[in-house]
């Protein structure tokens, strides 16, 4: 996915516009004003070939993601803002994906590279180097032909929603006093996935993709009749949506241009959507 800024005047995002090769991704920030209008992209990171991410840490000082340093291992990075203080966090034995760092700041959630589990580093035992930093909260069904690829965190970092072991779309508690629930989404044979919740917790936006289409962005509310409804819908995929940290955008990834691009809309609406990457943009984040 891609992150907005936690003031909400910056997204973060991956690109390869400056890379050796079309899969060569280093993290790009730029500004968004209060119109949905960018500006220049710079490059934060250089030539990591960053495998997923990023994620920006509550204070907006630093960002997560994973990366195949030399070619080896995928391992889990933070770096600050301005790119410097690259900093391994060790999560060994558990090679990682799509890192997310929790609302109060203490852990980042992942995916296993498997995507067998859904895990949490602890930020502070990982800089320290304890050995027992990172725990998961669950294991996908042996049996399932579907892994767990999306999360989103609720706003006040005590639940986690991930797409379960057959497509649908689940809500846990991170302290587990609670058994996991499935919450609806729309479509027999479809697969849904989770990917931001509005800052004040009313709506889920999810990617929801079909037998009869690509892939297209959803919107769950979390209160009264809890019906899903469509609010990107086209021949084009569409996916990654985020909300901005005032919930008054939702940015997401699409490739009607032929690549992939971000762009923000207004949320609710009505109001029509701005391109705001050029050279490709394939996940970001607010900052």
């Amino acid at each position: 996915g891609f992150a907005w800024s936690p003031d909400g005047q910056r997204i973060a995002f991956l690109s390869s516009r400056d890379g050796y090769s079309e899969i060569d991704f280093d993290i790009y920030v730029m500004k968004v004003n209060e119109v949905g209008q960018s500006g220049e992209a710079v490059r934060i990171t250089d030539g990591h070939n960053v495998d997923s991410g990023p994620s920006w840490s509550p204070d907006g000082k630093q960002i997560a993601f994973f990366t195949r340093p030399d070619g080896g291992d995928v391992s889990l990075f933070v770096v600050h803002s301005d790119g410097t203080n690259l900093t391994r966090l060790p999560v060994y034995p558990y090679n990682g994906l799509s890192p997310l760092w929790s609302p109060r700041g203490r852990h980042i959630s992942f995916l296993s590279a498997n995507g067998n589990e859904l895990c949490l580093v602890d930020i502070a035992g990982a800089l320290d180097g304890k050995a027992d930093n990172v725990s998961c909260l669950t294991r996908r069904d042996s049996s399932s032909d579907s892994d767990f690829r999306w999360m989103a965190w609720s706003p006040d970092g005590s639940q986690l929603i991930y797409t379960d072991g057959i497509g649908g779309i689940t809500i846990k508690a991170t302290d587990g006093a609670s058994d996991p629930r499935p919450l609806p989404t729309v479509g027999a044979g479809a697969r849904s996935g989770p990917n931001s919740i509005s800052p004040d917790g009313l709506h889920l936006a999810y990617t929801l993709a079909g037998l009869k289409t690509r892939r297209d962005i959803w919107i769950l509310p979390m209160g009264g009749d809890r019906k899903p409804f469509p609010f990107i819908a086209t021949a084009a995929v569409e996916t990654n949506a985020k909300f901005s940290p005032d919930g008054r955008w939702l940015a997401y990834v699409s490739d009607e241009s032929g690549r992939n691009e971000l762009f923000v809309v207004a949320f609710p609406g009505p109001g029509g959507k701005r391109q705001i990457s050029s050279g490709g943009g394939r996940v970001g984040t607010w900052i």
